[in-house]
């Protein structure tokens, strides 16, 4: 009984020690912004170390459009952002401020985007994610009133190439059979 104490006491410490060593991830909150048409924003400030501050936004549609901007407080201070989905080593797409202290990164996803900042050394920045409202496209029906199929005004000249190839091919097939068949 005393060995499976000190054995499960082992085991919470060795767990715990490896927890501690991951830097905590932050979940960003996205709200509505008055000056912004549509979707949400979250605003971070922060300071990059080289262990890197990590957060996460979660529940993004993949018809939802995605803006990263990190920018330096201090214009020239090299600053990395890097983007994951699933583990925090990902290094789906990588990015850092320029000499104009900022850079944007646009995506679409699904799911959990997850951001990594970091830098060589002590340096300040602020993080905004943005994540628009749902653009759907503009789709025509495809059955109208009447269960008559919609159809399109214009014919695709690839169809059209298709359609006049088959009429010549048929013809010629036709036209062969009747041939073999006035010499039997």
């Amino acid at each position: 009984m005393k060995r499976l104490v000190v054995a499960m006491t082992l085991a919470l410490v060795w767990t715990g020690s490896a927890r501690a060593e991951d830097a905590p991830a932050f979940k960003l909150e996205l709200k509505d912004a008055p000056d912004l048409p549509s979707g949400k924003v979250a605003t971070v400030q922060g300071t990059a170390k080289p262990a890197g501050d990590k957060f996460f936004v979660d529940s993004v549609g993949v018809m939802q459009p995605v803006v990263i901007t990190l920018i330096a407080q201090n214009k020239g201070d090299a600053i990395k952002i890097v983007l994951g989905k699933q583990r925090w080593d990902e290094d789906l797409k990588e990015a850092t401020t320029g000499p104009d202290g900022q850079v944007t990164l646009k995506l679409r996803t699904q799911g959990e985007v997850r951001m990594t900042v970091s830098a060589a050394d002590k340096k300040k920045y602020w993080l905004v994610v943005w994540v628009g409202a749902e653009v759907l496209p503009q789709l025509a029906p495809a059955v109208l009133r009447g269960g008559a199929a919609a159809t399109s005004s214009k014919t695709s000249p690839v169809v059209a190439g298709l359609v006049i190839a088959l009429v010549v091919l048929a013809l010629a097939f036709v036209v062969r059979m009747r041939r073999r068949g006035g010499k039997q």
